[in-house]
């Protein structure tokens, strides 16, 4: 594997997913990244998380080399109260809500979803992207442990 590792050093390593049943061997993401760079022999910068979901018919939201998810234009999010529900003002964390016109075969247009994130700032993140960005804390402790893999009990 050394020599195949040596030849891949340029590559871009992108992940999405997959902890919910794993929550127990979790690392957080400075880790995750340093080890995935030293094992792919790659820059840390190059390692991209993406925050997405099945329900949103493909629409990611990767991080920058700041660490910071971006919006594409042609979606948005909101933060709301994990207790009201009302929508949150940049920098205060609860409920991603995910917004896009993509998903129009059945009613996923506006997703709420149980997961925790910040809206950190729109058009000024430093990597001179411009939109919405923010950040994925965690999943909320009273969520039901199953992505889109486990919909069926076999």
């Amino acid at each position: 594997f050394k020599n195949f590792f040596s030849k891949i050093s340029h590559s871009i390593f992108l992940h999405i997913g997959g902890w919910k049943k794993l929550s127990d061997l979790s690392i957080d993401k400075q880790q995750f990244n340093k080890e995935c760079s030293k094992f792919f022999n790659i820059s840390s910068d190059k390692i991209i998380d993406l925050y997405g979901m099945t329900e949103q018919l493909g629409i990611v939201y990767p991080d920058c080399e700041f660490g910071n998810k971006h919006v594409p234009i042609f979606s948005e999010i909101l933060i709301r109260d994990t207790n009201t529900l009302e929508v949150q003002p940049d920098g205060k964390s609860g409920f991603i809500q995910v917004i896009s016109p993509i998903p129009n075969s059945y009613p996923g247009t506006s997703l709420l979803t149980d997961d925790i994130g910040e809206i950190l700032g729109r058009d000024n993140c430093p990597c001179g992207r411009k939109g919405t960005y923010f950040i994925f804390k965690k999943r909320s402790e009273m969520a039901d442990p199953k992505g889109c893999g486990d919909t069926i009990d076999i």
